[in-house]
């Protein structure tokens, strides 16, 4: 299992060339809970538009590194609708309050967790309920159910 958190940040290599083709700047989410593909920096500084890698174009996803079958698979992000992201961006799931139907607080999201082997499904979020609450009860658990909805705000939960 994996945490988008950690995947942040990793190389993204070419497996034909094993050249860095850049790095990891976010990760890009579908309506349906799965991971579209991975953002990384535009490789010039006045390039206006960030690359994507999708996730059909990924191969592996290790502990250090995103590998990807060739330097064509970073595409620009050009006809792309309804992602959500995980940092950065207007509709990001990280530091996002999580409610229940009923209007209780769960938290906030500080991670989202997938399993590449199991393919590109989210599996769940780790949520915070403040500092002292973490260091006391630890983070919660939110697994990924139907009726999951990502609300301008907040992740409306089903009780």
């Amino acid at each position: 299992m994996h945490r988008v958190s950690e995947t942040i940040g990793l190389p993204i290599i070419g497996a034909d060339t094993g050249r860095q083709l850049g790095k990891v700047r976010d990760v890009w989410f579908a309506s349906d809970w799965t991971i579209f593909g991975f953002v990384t920096a535009p490789r010039r500084w006045w390039s206006p538009k960030a690359k994507v890698i999708r996730w059909a174009d990924t191969d592996k996803i290790g502990r250090d590194g995103v590998m990807v079958r060739s330097k064509r698979a970073v595409s620009e992000t050009a006809g792309v609708d309804e992602i959500y992201s995980f940092c950065l961006g207007k509709a990001k799931l990280k530091d996002l309050e999580v409610v229940t139907l009923h209007g209780d607080r769960l938290g906030t999201v500080t991670d989202v967790y997938f399993n590449p082997i199991m393919g590109n499904k989210v599996i769940g979020f780790e949520l915070s309920d403040g500092l002292i609450s973490d260091l006391i009860e630890g983070r919660q658990w939110l697994p990924v159910s139907d009726g999951l909805q990502f609300g301008e705000h907040m992740l409306l939960v089903p009780e």
